[in-house]
């Protein structure tokens, strides 16, 4: 009896060494717990809830405010991101979980699910759809048609609490990519815009920091209002008649950009289309040793455009702010 006994003290004292005490080290029910909480947040866009559960959160928060806003800003949109968001869920790989207290660090595998949006997309474009029947497609699918985003979460101790390891916010931004993805499917169309709404568009963005002009006159066809900023020119015209417009738009911008396009004049990536009652060019790259990012647009009695000559991350951006206020497709 006695042998068993010190035999069963020297088998559990080996087991003991060889794992490195971790059976005490390890803290899976904490982290598993600390993940769930974040998955939760992504999915409900909680950027409040999701800083309390990241390392150096405060850090992130304007990043993730602004890159949401970038786009709930775009109110036509509002129906179809709503509709991705409700399809979204997860699930936590929870024999994945890898944790130790005394390295502060810990893993977990999770696994996103929504809906295919890009293939929903192609059928409903296929079918000659509109954005209406892409939103009904969106809410109906019912989980017929998924992606999805597999992800390995990461997770640092600070001061005896697991928090989200989210190094430049890499996971919350893969999960968010279909805002920046649908931002692009200029199928989806584009309305009308007065110059009163240019205006008003104008005012919101920048307050009374812009410089605007506006011009008509009985003698012409059309009526002109622009604005010329440090990093982007917007600028329409809106026609007396509608055959005006369109002619102005095909000669004017859409044959001649589109040309240099199709001759490789034209370097980097765009999209275009006309139908002969609208049409539009949106574009990112070198055009006659310039870098252009934005786009030409027409419908109705108007033509509308939109661009920067700078390549920078600002520019950009102030570009895709406009263009996603008025509801238009960025490049």
């Amino acid at each position: 009896m006695k042998k068993k006994l010190i035999s069963s003290v020297l088998a559990a004292s080996v087991l003991l060494s060889m794992s490195g005490c971790s059976l005490f080290d390890s803290d899976n029910k904490a982290v598993l717990a600390v993940v769930d909480e974040y998955c939760q947040a992504v999915l409900e866009a909680d950027v409040d809830d999701l800083v309390d559960v990241m390392l150096d959160g405060d850090d992130y928060e304007y990043q993730m405010n602004s890159y949401l806003s970038r786009f709930t800003n775009n109110k036509k949109m509002a129906d179809v991101y709503e509709a991705i968001e409700d399809s979204m869920s997860y699930k936590i790989n929870k024999s994945s979980v890898r944790s130790s207290k005394k390295d502060k660090k810990a893993s977990v595998d999770v696994v996103y699910t929504m809906v295919d949006y890009e293939e929903i997309y192609d059928t409903v474009s296929d079918d000659d759809g509109d954005l209406e029947d892409f939103i009904d497609a969106l809410e109906e699918d019912a989980g017929a048609h998924t992606i999805e985003v597999k992800q390995t979460i990461k997770l640092s101790m600070k001061r005896d609490e697991w928090l989200i390891d989210d190094d430049d916010i890499e996971n919350f931004l893969e999960i968010y990519e279909f805002f920046d993805v649908v931002s692009h499917f200029s199928w989806c169309g584009f309305e009308e815009l007065t110059i009163k709404q240019l205006e008003s568009t104008l005012e919101r963005l920048y307050g009374s920091e812009y410089q605007y002009e506006y011009y008509s006159d009985s003698a012409s066809y059309y009526d002109y209002a622009s604005y010329w900023g440090d990093n982007m020119t917007v600028y329409m015209y809106i026609y007396d008649e509608v055959s005006d417009a369109a002619e102005e738009f095909e000669y004017y911008y859409y044959e001649d950009i589109v040309e240099d396009i199709e001759d490789n004049d034209f370097y980097g990536s765009a999209d275009y289309n006309f139908s002969g009652s609208d049409g539009y060019v949106i574009f990112d790259g070198e055009w006659y040793g310039d870098d252009y990012y934005g786009g030409f647009f027409f419908t109705g009695n108007m033509v509308l455009c939109c661009y920067s000559y700078d390549a920078d991350n600002y520019a950009i951006s102030e570009v895709n702010d406009f263009l996603n206020a008025i509801g238009y497709p960025t490049p």
